[in-house]
């Protein structure tokens, strides 16, 4: 997984089962403003998943909502800069700040909700990782 592009993303999502909505940050909404800087991701991609009741999630838009809707994959330029990313996130495990699961493939972040359960963050992980690395 060297910094697919964003439709790429957005293609095996779309394989995963229970994945219902998909979209992509632009600079107009992206939530943390890091789309295209220096050390930010090249592509963030949100989902929501049909296990997270969609009404407990505060947002009008996926974007809006967030990892909290299912997930989302974060695309980094260099495997650096994805581990980077995830020792932040890991400054929040266990805190009233988690956001849920979170896993480094190649240049790639891959978060799940907190609102799925352990079992569910570890099996939807493990399908959105196959597909990503799915040979041709």
């Amino acid at each position: 997984m060297n910094n697919p592009d964003e439709a790429y993303v957005i293609d095996c999502l779309g394989r995963v089962a229970g994945v219902v909505d998909i979209a992509a940050a632009t600079e107009d909404n992206d939530p943390n403003g890091q789309l295209h800087k220096a050390g930010g991701y090249t592509a963030a991609v949100y989902f929501s998943h049909e296990n997270v009741n969609q009404s407990n999630v505060y947002g009008t838009s996926l974007i809006d909502k967030g990892t909290e809707a299912g997930g989302q994959v974060e695309v980094y330029a260099t495997p650096e800069d994805a581990q980077k990313r995830d020792t932040y996130l890991a400054a929040f495990d266990g805190s009233a700040f988690s956001s849920g699961s979170h896993v480094v493939v190649g240049t790639c972040v891959i978060r799940t909700s907190d609102q799925l359960t352990a079992s569910q963050q570890n099996e939807l992980t493990a399908n959105i990782i196959a597909e990503l690395t799915r040979l041709p």
